[in-house]
């Protein structure tokens, strides 16, 4: 029998509306999770960088995307890093990966569960369920009635809801640290650390558009 993978929610402790939202909202759908505390942008000593939070250098990050760092931008890079090491350290084999403002639709449980069950095809690494551009899809195969496993030809950004396996966190931990680009940027570039990378078209989950969904509180602006 498959082993259920592992939902991993993450939420700022100042947000604790947010995490009896998802709580209710996941539990409708009989989602158990756990959660992982966020790491608060507003909350980091900034002016001690990069000494003082380990692998966020600002000047990297400005050469890199061409722009002045923001503390929400750390603090959610940071929480998926976290997020990662969480699924890491347990024994599951999957792990699905949730901000607190995404909503999840019925049809991506199902779809969790076809492409983690027993005897489905090997063939991703990772799954956005969640993207910000609808990009150029390459259908792969079909994954229940309405929806395709698809590889993206430009990216989407966007890192509300995905699927991973072992292989790709490690790969993250690997290669994601230090900081250069967003989160959304960073882990999008599958190709460069020869990972599968897909999408379900059309996305079964959606960020900052659901209702009662408003914008993240995660990766709330400041710059350095």
């Amino acid at each position: 029998m498959a082993q259920q993978p592992l939902w991993l929610l993450i939420n700022l402790d100042r947000s604790a509306d947010r995490l009896n939202t998802m709580r209710a909202h996941l539990g409708s759908l009989g989602v158990a999770f756990e959660r992982v505390p966020g790491v608060d942008g507003q909350a980091l000593d900034i002016q001690a960088l990069p000494a003082s939070i380990p692998g966020i250098e600002p000047e990297l990050y400005q050469r890199c995307h061409g722009r002045t760092i923001r503390t929400g931008e750390i603090g959610c890079y940071l929480s998926h890093i976290k997020a990662i090491r969480a699924f890491l350290d347990s024994s599951s084999e999957h792990a699905v990966i949730l901000e607190d403002d995404v909503f999840v639709t019925p049809e991506a449980v199902k779809i969790i569960h076809d492409l983690t069950a027993d005897g489905t095809p090997d063939d991703w690494d990772m799954v956005k369920l969640e993207g910000r551009h609808k990009s150029f899809p390459l259908l792969l195969r079909p994954i229940g009635q309405d929806h395709h496993l698809s590889v993206m030809l430009m990216r989407t950004t966007g890192a509300a809801a995905y699927l991973i396996n072992r292989r790709a966190a490690q790969a993250y931990l690997d290669h994601l640290l230090p900081m250069q680009v967003p989160y959304d940027h960073a882990f999008d570039r599958d190709w460069a650390m020869g990972l599968r990378g897909r999408a379900i078209i059309p996305y079964p989950a959606r960020a900052k558009g659901g209702e009662n969904y408003a914008a993240s509180t995660i990766e709330a602006q400041d710059e350095i």
